[in-house]
């Protein structure tokens, strides 16, 4: 006991003496810089975490995508609508989209009845026009372009283009979209055209370069 109260007597000496000489000062400045730092940065990253979570499904248009490149089983819509979920289904492939002695490689789109789940899909009436937040999608019979297509053709709203066996009218423009990926293949034009549409176009065939998805939302 006695060999205890005297290291302690010691050590609370020492501990005096670098305080007055101000190397603990030192020493709790750094830890609480240090340890402010490591909590700055952690608070940041966990807010960083949350904005990318929040904004990820209108990235995807949905909060889940299944994706394949063949048709995928039904049964992944069917449990989706089981367990009281909005399902969407769309179609993504390259075509040529073209009028009269002028043609583009396009990015064609084909989608189902509530499209996008999530996020906005923004139409404008003219090339450079107001655009607004889309009520729907393409009527049967007619598509939407981008912009970059109805420059390249030459073409304006009202016009009709060729997609595939299919000649159909432009009802607007695409100012937006919340599942438009960054890649090679939309780099090109985009045509938006209702699913009523896609077989009489003739383009889904064995062979076909077609990326199949279901949207999920809940």
């Amino acid at each position: 006991m006695t060999r205890f109260v005297a290291d302690l007597a010691l050590a609370l000496r020492l501990l005096a003496r670098d305080w007055r000489a101000g190397e603990l000062t030192l020493v709790a400045v750094a830890v609480v810089v240090a340890v402010a730092s490591v909590t700055t940065v952690g608070f940041f990253a966990d807010r960083v975490q949350q904005a990318l979570t929040r904004q990820a499904n209108q990235l995807l248009g949905a909060d889940l995508v299944v994706s394949g490149d063949r048709p995928l089983d039904a049964a992944y819509a069917a449990e989706a609508e089981t367990r009281g979920l909005t399902v969407a289904r769309m179609l993504r492939f390259p075509s040529m989209a073209g009028v009269e002695g002028s043609s583009v490689l396009a990015e064609v789109k084909v989608v189902t009845a509530g499209y996008p789940l999530r996020g906005d899909l923004r139409i404008a009436d003219q090339p450079h026009g107001a655009d607004r937040k889309a009520e729907g999608i393409p009527q049967p019979g007619t598509v939407w372009v981008d912009e970059r297509l109805l420059s390249r053709l030459g073409v304006t709203v009202g016009d009709t283009i060729a997609i595939g066996n299919s000649r159909l009218p432009i009802a607007q423009v695409i100012t937006q979209e919340p599942d438009s990926a960054i890649g090679f293949i939309n780099a090109g034009p985009r045509v938006l055209l209702n699913d009523a549409d896609v077989a009489a176009t003739g383009l889904v065939q064995v062979g076909s370069r077609i990326r199949y998805r279901v949207l999920v939302s809940g």
